[in-house]
């Protein structure tokens, strides 16, 4: 049987709009996906460091492994539908701000008190999101990767 390449073309039509829905879809459900609270899951974020961060993190003095613990142990996470977004740290302060996802490099930008923020989501399938921070400049986080669960 001979296929007439001229019956092919509606497919290709086809299959090029269903790709661009469904590539579509998948921003939506990415920014769905993130609406809600995430809690800090620290002991998982300490424990899937690699070699060399954990090699960084033992000589960090003991002082600064606190500090960095009572940052983030217990820190949430909240990502409004309108695009608000608040960090709420252990020991009540909240930090207010604005969020937008990018689809182009799967980051979210966070804007807060005239700075501006950027984590690579290296993993969304809630409850779990993982998410890298996106080192700017000379500093560079020691824990390259925060767990989060969805509340």
């Amino acid at each position: 049987m001979k296929i007439n390449k001229t019956h092919m073309k509606p497919i290709y039509a086809l299959i090029i709009v269903l790709i661009t829905s469904v590539m579509n879809v998948t921003a939506q459900t990415v920014e769905e996906q993130l609406i809600g609270a995430w809690s800090c899951s620290y002991q998982e974020s300490l424990n899937k460091m690699s070699v060399e961060s954990k090699t960084a993190y033992d000589k960090v003095p003991d002082v600064v492994k606190q500090r960095i613990a009572a940052s983030h142990n217990g820190q949430t996470l909240v990502f409004g539908s309108d695009g608000s977004y608040q960090q709420i740290f252990p020991n009540g302060q909240i930090i207010q701000g604005i969020w937008t996802f990018n689809n182009n490099d799967n980051s979210i930008e966070i804007s807060s008190q005239g700075n501006q923020n950027k984590q690579i989501i290296t993993l969304l399938a809630p409850p779990v999101l993982i998410i890298k921070p996106h080192n700017l400049g000379m500093g560079k986080s020691i824990v390259q990767q925060w767990y989060y669960t969805k509340n």
